[in-house]
């Protein structure tokens, strides 16, 4: 494959290049092709199409993708001029990638600021600021944005994380290839191209490993984690250019098929609650290698589909897909409340006719424009122009709605979107239980009794109820709670720590025992179910409340707080409060599942039970506002306020369990 035809795909949304002179090979409709899938899984995993719930792995099948074609690029350059024109290259990486992503910021943002309120506007140019500068995934990680939360899935500028790992790898890889190639040609061992490629590949990979295991949000968004995809791709770009060439088209057939079963296997096995990257990114990482090693070609089965015209078009316009499709899907959802199924679908058919546009009238012109093409200079001054524009929109965007925060009908809304409760700061995530004894300790310190408070952030959001409760009667409460992580051993659900959640759960009686405390209060998150299985979690219950009851510990069981479908204080940001009011049945559903799988459990073994629906809800909607106070400080945990407002209703539960 000529380094031209490389060039023409080495990004997503590439296409058959203009005529090169000595241009030879034909053009690889089977990248395009897979390039088109990748977007296509990555859209349905975002629109929440069944079956798509492992759909972000279409990232992964990019990164492999620009490591194979970018490393054939430099690779090529190097043999045929011993030097990699570093300027030249990253010339071409401005012509190709800035000007769709600068316009989609730019548009994101103004749209934020007409349609939406101060709290997303300000969301949306902080992230811009930064989506600028291509490190918004350096910005997500110090934040500690898990991906798969609800605050950070309503940012309609998130998914610049993929982009900027790419872009960070086209900064750097370009100067590790020159010296490799250049150690190699100094030695005279060709194959010390390939020896740090997969040193590379393996260090990388073994970061990616741990950090998956002691920080997934760091994993995931990391350029030294992911380092392994590209690098890998890279390895088939030197080792094996023309893989797939020799192959008959069964033999082709067959190495491709392996490929897409690992991707489809991906797909269904990988969700949200899945450990990743680590060791579960290997199977869409190697099924898109083998994808690409067997060089499919129109005549073979599975070549075919790939080759059509609609894939084609898909896979060209695909870099822009990915660019417009969430801006469109989230801007839509926040402005119009929770979005169904088919106008989630859409919004993203509205972004792929946008897309297309793009590539037409803003891609292409751009990238084969001849002075462009002439010489460096112009795509630097293009890159500053677009920079600077951007950064001056995005200051301003951010200056305006922070302005806008000041004002007082906003106040309320601020206080309550940062009215949580944390034991973070005390280290309480722990299975020390001296720790707990004397760090994580709420309520009356030197109280005669003693309530441990055990789950995950939907147990943490009793602790200003619990810590009021036992100030007044001489209770002294502890805690012990792990984000995203169920008391009981049903399994790590969404936690961010998969590691630390298991531990936490299988430590549980134990802890318990070491404590000695006088009642256990149990409280999490009934979303969790949606990815654990009903009759695992009812029968851990069991094993949980059974343990209790052996121990002579009291329980007091506090079931779920409503789950909304929406961000509560973005709807009051610009909306009445009867408006943004949720209707009971969509916004309990989890809830009161779980409710009826741990109710039995709770009769069996006398544990006492709260089930604040009771007050937060009546029969037809949840409260945003009760006894003056709002409830929620995001679409799944209630305030500081609100659980203290609650105090009337928990206490007597409370004072009942310890007699």
């Amino acid at each position: 494959m000529s380094v031209a035809e490389l060039d023409a795909q080495a990004s997503p949304g590439g296409e058959p290049p203009r005529p090169t002179t000595g241009q030879t090979t034909p053009h690889r409709v089977d990248i395009d092709g897979l390039r088109a899938i990748a977007v296509a899984l990555v859209v349905a995993f975002h629109i929440r199409f069944p079956g798509f719930e492992g759909g972000f792995i279409g990232v992964d099948m990019f990164f492999v993708i620009s490591g194979f074609l970018i490393t054939g690029i430099l690779a090529g350059e190097y043999e045929r001029r011993q030097t990699v024109r570093l300027t030249r290259f990253w010339a071409r990486r401005i012509r190709r990638l800035l000007p769709a992503s600068t316009l989609t910021l730019l548009a994101t943002v103004i749209a934020a600021y007409l349609l939406l309120s101060p709290f997303a506007q300000e969301t949306t140019a902080r992230t811009a600021l930064y989506a600028a500068a291509y490190i918004p995934n350096v910005f997500l990680a110090v934040d500690s944005a898990d991906y798969f939360a609800s605050d950070v899935s309503g940012n309609p500028l998130v998914h610049f994380w993929s982009l900027a790992v790419e872009e960070q790898f086209y900064l750097v890889w370009p100067v590790v290839m020159f010296g490799l190639s250049a150690l190699a040609a100094r030695l005279r061992q060709p194959k010390v191209v390939l020896a740090g490629l997969i040193a590379i590949t393996l260090v990388s990979f073994a970061h990616s490993v741990q950090l998956t295991n002691d920080a997934s949000t760091w994993a995931y968004y990391s350029p030294f984690s992911r380092a392994w995809e590209f690098a890998i791709g890279g390895i088939l770009a030197i080792a094996a250019p023309e893989a797939g060439k020799r192959l008959s088209v069964a033999a082709s057939t067959v190495m491709a098929g392996v490929g897409f079963l690992a991707i489809a296997y991906a797909l269904l096995t990988i969700d949200s609650s899945t450990p990743f990257p680590g060791w579960n990114a290997v199977i869409p990482v190697v099924g898109t290698l083998l994808v690409i090693a067997a060089r499919l070609g129109p005549k073979s089965p599975l070549g075919l589909p790939l080759a059509l015209g609609p894939t084609q078009w898909l896979g060209r316009v695909s870099y822009g897909w990915y660019l417009w499709h969430w801006p469109f899907i989230v801007i839509a959802e926040l402005y119009f409340g929770s979005l169904s199924g088919p106008a989630r679908i859409a919004a993203a058919l509205a972004s792929l006719v946008v897309a297309d546009v793009t590539h037409r009238l803003i891609e292409n012109p751009v990238r084969f424009h001849p002075r462009l093409m002439a010489a460096h200079l112009p795509n630097y001054g293009l890159a500053v122009v677009l920079l600077a524009g951007s950064l001056t929109i995005g200051w301003a965007a951010l200056n305006s709605a922070t302005s806008a925060l000041d004002e007082p009908r906003y106040e309320e809304l601020l206080v309550a979107a940062e009215d949580g409760f944390s034991t973070f700061e005390r280290g309480c995530q722990t299975n020390d239980a001296e720790h707990i004894m004397t760090e994580c300790v709420w309520g009356d310190p030197d109280g005669g009794r003693t309530v441990l408070l055990v789950g995950d952030s939907h147990a943490e959001q009793w602790m200003p109820a619990l810590d009021a409760i036992g100030s007044t009667n001489g209770i002294r409460i502890l805690a012990r709670v792990v984000a995203a992580c169920p008391a009981m051993e049903v399994g790590v659900g969404f936690a961010p720590d998969p590691g630390l959640c298991a531990e936490t759960q299988a430590a549980t009686a134990e802890v318990v025992a070491a404590i000695e405390p006088d009642a256990v209060v149990v409280s999490q998150a009934a979303a969790a179910i949606d990815v654990l299985d009903n009759a695992a979690w009812a029968a851990a219950s069991e094993t949980l409340l059974t343990e209790l009851a052996d121990q002579g510990v009291a329980a007091v069981w506090i079931h779920d707080t409503p789950t909304l479908g929406f961000d509560p204080i973005e709807c009051l940001g610009s909306r009445s409060e009867a408006t943004c009011t949720p209707d009971r049945w969509s916004s309990t559903n989890f809830a009161e599942e779980v409710r009826a799988l741990d109710q039995p459990a709770i009769d069996a073994t006398g544990a006492f039970s709260y089930n604040p629906l009771e007050q937060l809800c009546d029969d037809d909607v949840c409260l945003l506002r009760f006894r003056d106070v709002l409830v929620f400080q995001d679409d799944n945990h209630i305030t500081t306020a609100a659980s203290q407002a609650l105090v009337p209703d928990l206490e007597p539960v409370l004072l009942a369990a310890l007699g």
